[in-house]
């Protein structure tokens, strides 16, 4: 991607964004492409240069901040990759610790599987030893706790390639996904997908992630849990406004059409019910046994 300047552009049911040069020439560029789906949960676009940018999104529990990077390549001169990774470390340290980072993009750097680098990475990388831009992006992903989730899954060669050259008889594995390690068990899995058509010499890297709740939280959860004395529902009056009420409270706090997700409807359908719950049904009272 060789882009000029920063902004977005809106395509279909997709908008780009996008990070460029600033000074006429098209040389390199990175972006992000929201569909319209998830685009009201984006907070904000940070441009940072023709190398780097980051996207922040709206989550339920913290935000997560993706970012997006090209890498110079192998034989590009020491001082511009270093350049780029000291740039890349001051972003990701004025980040705030609260939010789930994960880093993706272009690295140019063929990951080995050399034992002393474990568990920055893992055993299932298509090379087997790593380039210089492969150390580097190791050293550097050591350096801030992150895994290298793109080497920890087993995967027939041809779904680890990402980047074929030209004449189509060379193939790499140099475009990578980073988390923190104390995250890195919510990748779930991570694979090419040749058959897309992108204009590219680079294949799709596909990335399915899950967040986790702690065994703490889900036990905080369990503990505060309240059973509601459905029994009197079997009257019919009481049944008829405990249906009255949530529906009243469905209508009052309708999300509008334009910011209306899954999430939004659930989470008004479950306070709804919950509020009439607690005002015509009432607490079970707790059964001893015995």
């Amino acid at each position: 991607m060789a882009i000029h300047d920063s902004g977005d552009i809106k395509t279909g049911n997709t908008t780009l964004f996008y990070s460029g040069t600033n000074n006429g020439r098209h040389e390199n560029g990175v972006g992000f492409m929201i569909n319209e789906k998830i685009l009201h949960n984006t907070k904000s676009f940070t441009p940072v240069n023709d190398r780097i940018c980051y996207i922040k999104i709206s989550g339920r529990l913290f935000d997560l901040i993706l970012i997006n990077c090209y890498a110079p390549t192998e034989d590009e001169a020491d001082d511009i990759k270093e350049k780029f990774y000291d740039e890349l470390e001051t972003v990701v340290n004025s980040l705030p610790t609260h939010c789930l980072k994960m880093i993706v993009g272009d690295f140019n750097a063929k990951i080995g599987r050399e034992n002393i680098y474990r568990p920055t990475i893992g055993p299932d990388s298509l090379h087997e030893v790593s380039n210089d831009n492969g150390t580097r992006l190791i050293h550097f992903a050591t350096s801030q706790e992150l895994t290298i989730s793109s080497t920890y899954f087993p995967r027939k060669d041809i779904h680890k390639y990402t980047w074929v050259s030209p004449n189509g008889r060379v193939h790499n594995q140099i475009d990578h996904i980073m988390i923190n390690k104390r995250q890195a068990s919510s990748i779930r899995k991570v694979r090419t997908f040749r058959g897309v058509d992108a204009d590219s010499e680079h294949y799709l890297l596909f990335a399915q992630f899950n967040l986790r709740l702690s065994t703490k939280w889900n036990m905080v959860k369990k503990s505060t849990r309240v059973k509601y004395n459905i029994q009197i529902l079997e009257d019919s009056e009481v049944q008829k406004r405990f249906v009255k009420m949530i529906q009243e409270n469905i209508q009052i706090k309708q999300p509008e059409k334009e910011t209306q997700t899954i999430d939004s409807l659930w989470c008004n359908l479950k306070e709804a019910v919950t509020n009439s719950a607690r005002e015509h049904l009432g607490i079970e009272k707790s059964r001893r046994i015995g």
